[in-house]
């Protein structure tokens, strides 16, 4: 049998999606110690803690769960209210009275499409007619993304050649149950794409199959993105594929992706820059995007005798409060630029550890 109260239904859908479980809480009718130690006398709950952890679970599914509530008294016990006040949760019970020494099964069903962050924590109360307090049960977990083989960082894209262009294919891997949208294209002008798509089923694994042919006719760096949105779910990105399309002569750098540590108060990189063999370098025309107040970064030649002035050692300077300068621009890093070559990125990630 399912309840509802008329005040928690009167609550926006979406604010109680996005609230804390603190905030949640206090939306609950607060028990009084002696409230919460009449309740422990009268009921009780298997998991013997009615607060769980419920692990990891793919976004845009729908998963179910119980608890096992028993009356530990010599009356019966009859269900007064529910309290479920996030619309991502569905919360009903086995019968609405619970005999002497019975039991009832609360079970639990969450849509995590409607669950708008990546860690969560969502509560429930139970009220029973005649009993001043609530029993109040709170759960915890994850969402991971319903998505396989999806690019973490931009795919690049390289061509000496003029006109340059490249062909591309995408499996992605997808849960059953979902469908995307047609792609929807963005591009900064100077990219040209053409997108194929088809879906694909092999040993019980859904894919999409995304063919993109891509072209420049000039040199420079040509920015894409392929974005697949999810089907009546708005919020969630869906399949997003970035496209960085280098055409012309390029610069190479080594290392491209670097790891700094957030409990460091200023983190430093070294790399090497160079070109075509044949080409000499001078440090002070190089640049660098985003240069966010505090980060440095120092260019020298690199010592060589065969390749004296074509390589260029680089000394990067990040203070603490510059990494979200870094980590969510378009470029997930930064971009190094020199006169005559498409610029080259260097993608930087985080991590709470050395």
């Amino acid at each position: 049998m399912k309840f509802s109260s008329l005040w928690a239904a009167a609550l926006c859908a979406a604010a109680v999606s996005n609230l804390s479980a603190d905030s949640i809480a206090r939306l609950i009718p607060k028990d009084t110690d002696s409230d919460r130690g009449e309740m422990a006398k009268i009921v009780d709950s298997i998991p013997e803690s009615t607060s769980r952890y419920i692990g990891s679970l793919p976004a845009l599914v729908t998963t179910n769960f119980s608890y096992t509530v028993t009356n530990k008294t010599e009356n019966p016990l009859r269900l007064g209210r529910i309290f479920s006040l996030c619309p991502c949760q569905e919360v009903t019970t086995s019968t609405n009275e619970i005999p002497p020494k019975g039991t009832m099964l609360v079970n639990v069903k969450l849509d995590t499409s409607k669950v708008h962050t990546e860690k969560f924590t969502r509560v429930f109360a139970l009220r029973f007619e005649g009993l001043a307090g609530q029993m109040q049960f709170q759960y915890s977990g994850r969402t991971t993304q319903p998505f396989s083989g999806v690019p973490q960082t931009p795919v690049e894209l390289k061509s000496e050649t003029l006109p340059a262009v490249w062909t591309n294919r995408f499996e992605i891997g997808i849960l059953s149950g979902i469908e995307l949208l047609p792609p929807v294209l963005t591009t900064d002008g100077s990219l040209k794409i053409k997108v194929d798509s088809k879906y694909e089923e092999t040993g019980g694994v859904r894919k999409l199959l995304v063919d993109v042919v891509s072209s420049r006719d000039e040199a420079g760096l040509g920015n894409a993105t392929i974005r697949f949105p999810v089907k009546g779910i708005k919020w969630v990105d869906g399949v997003v594929l970035k496209l960085h399309a280098y055409a012309g002569r390029c610069l190479s750098i080594r290392p491209s992706r670097v790891i700094l540590v957030t409990d460091d108060e200023e983190s430093k990189r070294s790399f090497t820059l160079k070109g075509p063999e044949e080409d000499e370098f001078d440090p002070e025309k190089l640049t660098w995007s985003p240069a966010p107040e505090g980060v440095t970064v120092t260019s020298t030649f690199k010592e060589s005798r065969k390749l004296k002035n074509r390589r260029l050692s680089l000394r990067l300077t990040v203070p603490l409060h510059c990494l979200p300068d870094l980590t969510t621009n378009d470029i997930h890093g930064i971009q190094f630029s020199y006169p005559g070559f498409a610029p080259v990125n260097v993608y930087v990630e985080t991590s709470d550890d050395e």
